[in-house]
């Protein structure tokens, strides 16, 4: 599924921790991991800053790098290294498009203001803009070590579906990843009862808003019902009503889900639980790694 994986490093905690991730689900899939990193030369035309912070930067980029690459070796995981130069968000995505990369791995988080060749300011970017899935992970720091790394597993994998082509894609994606992983997925399609709540629609009461996404739901649960059964993958289905990212974070918790799938982009309009719209607030709250998927990714069968 993913023969080559893009890890995307600043050297700190946060996107250290998501390399890890990545580094394992690259061994898990016998992919080359892409050990990149990215000097923001454009930094002293937006702040106070002399080249001394531009060298610290290539330091830490360099340093960072080998970081990975140690550990990525004691795992087994082949890797290409990059030091970029440039605004990160399009650096990364003109590498990916290069190099033809197919999943793009990063912190959600950066490091800190003063810094900014930090990838958590362009985690959204590239949720937006690359064609590629991305995985962003917020969650707690990790040892970077060979030993986190056969520590993650991805035996319980989360889809959230609302029904879009989008949410359709991360579906298709969740089950083909569970297929390799030999790992189970819970489909999960939440009601959205904020939506009705600050934005009613006209002539339309609660429960016929309810009744009608419920239908939705069903139609969108029944979909990954299908496509689990065709390539042989348990699935477990779920259907909430509330704020999305919350029931979201929550069903994450109780499954004790290893990944979370998200389609980038959510139906429009009220009929539908909006997950494209909340994918923002998402990979900031739960612990998990999410993976996001922007395009529509054709099934294995």
């Amino acid at each position: 599924m993913f023969e080559s994986v893009l890890l995307a490093t600043d050297g700190g905690e946060t996107s250290e921790a998501a390399c890890i991730h990545g580094l394992a689900l690259a061994h898990r899939l016998d992919a080359t991991a892409h050990v990149v990193s990215v000097v923001d030369t454009g930094l002293r035309d937006r702040l106070p800053v002399g080249p001394g912070t531009l060298r610290a930067q290539q330091t830490a980029s360099r340093e960072a790098i080998d970081r990975l690459v140690a550990v990525a070796a004691e795992s087994g995981v082949q890797t290409v290294e990059a030091v970029l130069d440039g605004p990160p968000g399009d650096q990364l995505l003109e590498y990916a498009d290069e190099k033809s990369i197919d999943c793009l791995v990063l912190g959600s988080r950066g490091r800190g203001a003063l810094i900014q060749y930090v990838l958590g300011s362009v985690a959204l970017q590239l949720i937006r803009e690359a064609s590629s899935p991305i995985i962003t992970r917020s969650g707690p720091p990790l040892e970077l070590s060979p030993e986190s790394v056969r520590t993650v597993d991805y035996e319980t994998i989360l889809v959230a579906t609302d029904g879009s082509e989008s949410a359709k894609a991360g579906v298709r994606t969740a089950i083909t990843l569970a297929e390799q992983l030999d790992a189970t997925v819970h489909a999960l399609f939440v009601i959205n009862e904020l939506a009705y709540t600050t934005h009613p629609p006209p002539n339309r009461s609660w429960k016929t808003y309810r009744r009608r996404l419920e239908r939705d739901g069903r139609t969108a649960l029944d979909y990954a019902e299908s496509l689990a059964d065709t390539h042989d993958v348990a699935l477990t289905e779920a259907m909430r009503v509330g704020i999305p990212e919350a029931e979201i974070n929550t069903h994450a918790n109780e499954i004790g889900a290893d990944c979370l799938v998200m389609g980038a982009r959510g139906q429009s309009g009220l009929k539908r639980g909006a997950i494209g719209g909340v994918v923002a607030r998402t990979i900031r709250s739960v612990a998990v790694p999410v993976l996001t998927v922007s395009e529509p990714i054709e099934s294995t069968g």
